[in-house]
């Protein structure tokens, strides 16, 4: 389970909209106990034939800290979020995307030293 937040700007630097984004990703089941942190720059773009669609991508850092019975891990790597947008009114838009945490190999508890996160979310235009 997870949960995150972006806050930003509109109408920066040839963007529709820069952003900083942060999720928190905690999984524990039996043996296991991992939380993967992502902090993230992005930015978003609407679609010039369709401005109510678009999509957002962002790019940075990821922090893993695991724990499989009693032996720790703690990594860093990079993370690559994107998604789509849709801009419901000029308040309210609604997202569906994708997060992918890369790491260094053997350096967490998963098989393959990267996670994939889906997301379902909202932006409030204030």
């Amino acid at each position: 389970r997870g949960a995150g937040i972006q806050l930003g700007a509109t109408d920066i630097a040839g963007f529709d909209a820069l952003y900083f984004d942060y999720s928190q990703i905690t999984y524990k089941s039996g043996n296991y106990d991992e939380t993967i942190d992502a902090y993230r720059i992005g930015f978003q773009h609407l679609f010039g034939h369709q401005p109510q669609m678009g999509f957002q991508a962002s790019l940075g850092l990821a922090q893993y800290d695991g724990t499989y019975r009693n032996e720790r891990r703690d990594a860093n790597g990079l993370s690559i979020g994107g998604a789509y947008v849709y801009q419901v009114n000029p308040i309210l838009l609604v997202r569906a995307g994708a997060d992918l945490d890369v790491f260094m190999n053997d350096k967490t508890h998963t098989y393959t030293d990267t996670a994939i996160n889906f997301s379902l979310g909202f932006g409030l235009r204030l």
